[in-house]
């Protein structure tokens, strides 16, 4: 048994820090969501892209699709090679364990592609795209830091807490991605730390199973 802490990801400093040799380019990969572009099997469409599984990890042709996929688009993270192939491999080993808990902290300057490598790994380990442009796969859910600035607390708990459990639900596999944490209310972040890996469920719905979720967060540095 590999713990959540034992599989937690941590890019610092260099990881993602910008430089002259670090651009970005809109990924293109003709697998990615394998539903929207790809060409799976009849049977694989038949159960999944019809039946609208998001991410049915433990089938052979989904988790290579997805492999593929995501080392497309790695590849088009330029400089940074360390840092690809650690979250591939990361990533890769979700697909292949799903009951084993992964977190992944992306931390860097402001505007270095945290948020942009985020979204990839959604694209692959979607069925389909999150939005019309497909900038991020449908197993995404995504709660910015600022979001719920000038909220009271339980109203923003309550709603935070409700999504995560709705996507989980909808979404047993999905990626939660907490972007720009440390913009959030320290008390929202103390609400998060069962995502994180402090407990198996949230007090509010403990049947749902967040250990099965990959969870990406996303910090600035200088703040």
């Amino acid at each position: 048994m590999v713990s959540r802490a034992a599989l937690a990801i941590v890019l610092v400093a260099v990881s993602l820090a910008a430089s002259a040799a670090t651009a970005f380019e809109q990924p293109k990969c003709a697998l990615c969501p394998i539903c929207e572009n790809g060409s799976p099997s009849f049977w694989f469409r038949m159960r999944h892209c019809v039946a609208g599984t998001s991410s049915p990890f433990g089938d052979k042709q989904f988790t290579a699709a997805a492999a593929q996929c995501l080392e497309g688009q790695l590849s088009q993270v330029f400089g940074q090679s360390h840092v690809t192939k650690e979250v591939f491999d990361a990533v890769v080993y979700k697909m292949m364990y799903p009951r084993q808990p992964l977190v992944m902290h992306f931390a860097g300057d402001n505007g270095v592609g945290k948020t942009m490598v985020a979204r990839m790994i959604s694209r692959a380990l979607s069925t389909r795209c999150g939005d019309a442009e497909c900038n991020t796969g449908s197993a995404l859910h995504t709660i910015s830091g600022t979001a719920f600035d000038g909220v009271q607390l339980s109203d923003a708990r309550k709603v935070m807490i409700g999504g995560i459990v709705e996507h989980a639900r909808k979404h047993p596999h999905g990626v939660v991605l907490l972007d720009d944490l440390t913009a959030m209310d320290p008390a929202l972040v103390k609400a998060m730390t069962p995502l994180m890996g402090r407990s198996p469920a949230f007090p509010e719905a403990p049947e749902v199973n967040l250990g099965h979720l990959l969870v990406i967060m996303t910090t600035d540095f200088g703040k």
